[in-house]
């Protein structure tokens, strides 16, 4: 998302070109504006153009409405998992029931993380059924038909109590908001991609969508901690040399 360039713009910074530099650009920039001279980038494509606005018009949606998000989950509180959702001793020797998911914790060690939708829906309408030496065919389990229709429920249970309490604090039309932003935002930068550039200005016009993508950083591989080798330097610091070549300075390092 953008953001603020609070950088002093007077301060020197090896990512950056000497500020005399930067103003012989812009002089000359606006010297060909005034005299009415094309640019030697190029002209730029008026698709690209409408995609840039499309873009900025749709970061600004999204990050709208995120504040939004952010303000109304101050008022919401989420429901206690309920404790049928923790797995029990008694599941891993349940064939039926699947293996919980873990998180590595040290080497050796896992952390067992609760059933979460992934297993209730495996588990749903599930016939949980045992073999046994002495029949041929498989015979009802009870204790884990039990422990799986179990989680179903308390899993839906749940879901049901997040929901009322999303809507009660506001939450529910913020969330469904900023996914349409998001939509939006994600439908602008596809086409951008697809959409060639075939002068210097429409690169430029994407090194300026790439530096809002990467939220302002700096776009130099050096300032982003990336060897030279590394397979992303290159396309960062191209498209720094992009932004420099341009006039734009706008919080990239370039």
């Amino acid at each position: 998302m953008p953001s603020l360039n609070l950088r002093n713009p007077f301060r020197r910074d090896n990512s950056r070109p000497p500020l005399r530099q930067r103003a012989a650009i812009l002089k000359a920039a606006a010297a060909r504006v005034i005299r009415g001279e094309p640019s030697p980038l190029g002209t730029v494509n008026p698709v690209l153009v409408a995609l840039e606005a499309e873009f900025q018009a749709a970061t600004v949606a999204f990050t709208e409405a995120d504040d939004e998000v952010g303000a109304a989950y101050e008022r919401y509180i989420e429901p206690t998992m309920p404790d049928a959702l923790w797995p029990r001793n008694d599941d891993w020797v349940m064939d039926t029931i699947p293996r919980p998911d873990t998180v590595p914790i040290t080497p050796g060690r896992h952390r067992v993380l609760p059933y979460g939708e992934r297993h209730a829906e495996e588990l749903r309408g599930r016939r949980h059924v045992v073999k046994v030496f002495s029949r041929r065919d498989p015979v009802p389990c009870r204790p884990a038909q039990e422990r799986g229709d179990a989680i179903v429920a308390a899993w839906d249970s749940w879901q049901a109590s997040i929901a009322a309490a999303r809507q009660a604090a506001g939450l529910t039309p913020l969330l469904e908001a900023r996914g349409v932003a998001g939509e939006r935002q994600r439908a602008a930068l596809s086409l951008l991609h697809e959409t060639p550039a075939r002068s210097l200005s429409d690169f430029a016009l994407k090194a300026r969508v790439a530096s809002a993508v990467c939220d302002g950083l700096p776009l130099r591989p050096a300032d982003r901690a990336l060897f030279s080798d590394d397979e992303e330097a290159m396309p960062f610091a191209i498209t720094a040399d992009l932004l420099a070549l341009s006039g734009s300075h706008t919080a990239t390092g370039a």
